[in-house]
């Protein structure tokens, strides 16, 4: 019995392997909904954003840009984000900051590419900020607040925005250097560098994305509570002549289930 086992052991071995082999096939190997910020410098018309997508994903993208033309979109039918400012795109520092969305329909996939054109290059440099978020909440987004597009000072923060346990907040926030009055546009992103608290108000860790000049950044968690969520952002001047910089903000909340 003893040799029986031993001769057939490399036998099972091989049904097994194959057998797991097998399985696997069937299974699809889970994406990571993580952000992404692209961003491109003034005098440029296209910018494209990668992502890892599963298929059917709500995509909440902010688009800030010069303001001076209309973008298209490519990858997703991106439409305006009713919710946030009616749909209308927010001013700050001379520029236009908007919220579109869109349900990702295509294929599974690591390299899935978002794209954004202007008719006329940006004046401005540019950025796309994307997270996508796996809802089946027929209107996902509420409590869309900014700060006050004069505001300046190294510590933005945003009004409240009211979380359910299992939530999202969705928050990205622009620098600018310091200008000589409130209405005459700041350098951007000129020296700031923006950095998101590490936790939330219950603990939870906070995620990113940012550009190598860490402005705008991308940041949000999932309300590991029923909570009111503040989103912050620290502007850390590599001038220290920059000391009373300009900064925006703006957060929603994101319904993960209805």
């Amino acid at each position: 019995m003893t040799v029986l086992v031993i001769l057939l052991t490399p036998v099972l071995l091989l049904a097994i392997v194959a057998l797991f082999a097998f399985v696997g096939c069937s299974f699809r190997a889970q994406i990571s909904l993580a952000p992404v910020v692209a961003t491109a410098s003034a005098g440029t018309s296209a910018l494209s954003a990668t992502l890892g997508l599963n298929g059917g994903e709500l995509l909440v993208a902010t688009l800030q840009w010069d303001g001076l033309s209309a973008p298209t979109f490519k990858g997703a039918q991106f439409q305006p984000a009713a919710a946030v400012n009616n749909g209308n795109a927010l001013k700050w520092n001379g520029m236009s900051i908007q919220v579109f969305t869109a349900v990702y329909s295509g294929a599974y996939g690591t390299n899935i590419n978002m794209s954004v054109t202007l008719p006329t290059p940006s004046q401005v440099p540019w950025s796309f900020s994307i997270w996508p978020y796996s809802t089946n909440a027929s209107n996902p987004l509420s409590g869309a607040v900014s700060t006050n597009p004069n505001f300046a000072g190294k510590n933005i923060q945003a009004p409240a925005v009211n979380l359910n346990k299992g939530d999202a907040l969705y928050a990205v926030a622009f620098a600018a250097d310091t200008t000589p009055t409130p209405l005459t546009p700041g350098i951007f992103p000129g020296n700031s560098s923006l950095s998101a608290p590490a936790n939330g108000p219950n603990g939870e860790t906070v995620a990113t994305a940012t550009d190598t000049n860490n402005n705008p950044l991308l940041e949000g968690w999932l309300a590991g509570a029923n909570e009111v969520a503040t989103a912050q952002a620290t502007n850390t001047p590599t001038d220290p002549s920059n000391t009373n910089p300009k900064g925006f903000i703006l957060a929603l909340g994101v319904t993960i289930s209805s």
